[in-house]
């Protein structure tokens, strides 16, 4: 239920496109919810037909629309959402993100009983498949120095036989599609980093968030479902500018300063080879045409043909929105 008075904020942000935005809007204002309050944010690379319908949904009591005039990544746009909230609880979801029911009033109720910093829910693909259930994130000395290890129980398998082995456990690990955090906590920690565009925000707040009040919790009672669909066209400026290598190559090398990393970290390599694959979902099944017909060198090929036109839409090109 939207209100002004409750001791909830959510802040709805763009992750890598804007199709599936209205349908996330809708899906919240009509559920059966704890009163909440709505931080509804967009960026400069909204389409035109996203824009005049925000317009007409967020005129409602209890919705709060802010419109960036400048390119910004997801951290960005939290903070942005953040900052204009006043309650003691903030969930953070992404505008292509669902939540299920009861979802809400089941992280606040482990939130209270735990003293928690941030409760993460299960976070499910379209299709039932686990993306996120819980774990830990940490980072630990290393023969060369520190590296980063995540422990994510369960991913990639149906949610559907896993759900019994599942329970509410303290976690190190969470995922930004859907995330509740104690705004008291976000505020020791220094908030969410703003340089980061499009990727590691998930790990970085893990780790800003470890330790302080009752620490991270897992509730399975909510789930969150994410959408992963590909982008329509007008979707492009922003999907492209948040999976370009040389967005993803600035974040892994912000993350790996924040904390004390070798760029080349294991982890972070893994990250770097999934993250790199993103922008080629806009050309589908072109790489695997490629390496059928031409081999594994003639994708290597193409990619260095490619990358430079995907950066020209590249967040990290740009100067810092503040």
């Amino acid at each position: 239920m939207l209100s002004p008075d409750g001791e909830l904020t959510i802040v709805v942000v763009p992750r890598e496109k804007y199709s599936r935005a209205g349908a996330v809007f809708t899906a919240l204002v009509d559920a059966d919810m704890p009163p909440f309050r709505l931080v509804w944010v967009d960026e400069a690379r909204a389409p035109r037909a996203h824009r005049r319908r925000m317009e007409q949904l967020a005129s409602r009591p209890g919705v709060d629309h802010l419109v960036l005039p400048h390119r910004a990544g997801a951290n960005e746009c939290r903070m942005r959402g953040f900052e204009s909230s006043r309650t003691p609880f903030v969930l953070f979801l992404d505008n292509d993100a669902f939540l299920g029911p009861g979802a809400a009033a089941a992280m606040i109720e482990c939130m209270r009983a735990t003293s928690a910093s941030f409760v993460s829910p299960l976070i499910l693909d379209v299709h039932g498949g686990v993306h996120h259930a819980g774990g830990a994130t940490a980072i630990v000395a290393g023969g060369r120095g520190p590296c980063l290890v995540e422990t994510l129980p369960h991913q990639g398998a149906p949610s559907a036989a896993v759900r019994h082995q599942l329970a509410r456990a303290p976690a190190s690990a969470l995922e930004m599609h859907g995330v509740l955090v104690r705004s008291a906590s976000l505020l020791t920690a220094g908030g969410l980093d703003t340089q980061l565009m499009s990727s590691l925000d998930c790990a970085d707040l893990g780790l800003r968030l470890q330790g302080r009040d009752g620490s991270g919790w897992f509730e399975p009672g909510a789930t969150v479902t994410y959408d992963s669909s590909r982008p329509r066209p007008s979707d492009l400026p922003l999907y492209l500018g948040r999976w370009s290598r040389a967005t993803v190559e600035h974040d892994i090398s912000r993350f790996a300063a924040t904390w004390d990393l070798d760029v080349h970290d294991a982890r972070l390599d893994e990250h770097r080879g999934f993250l790199h694959s993103r922008c080629m979902r806009v050309l589908p099944k072109v790489h695997g045409g490629v390496r059928r017909v031409l081999g594994p060198s003639a994708v290597k090929w193409l990619d260095r043909v490619v990358d430079p036109v995907f950066d020209v839409f590249s967040d990290a090109r740009l100067p810092a929105g503040r």
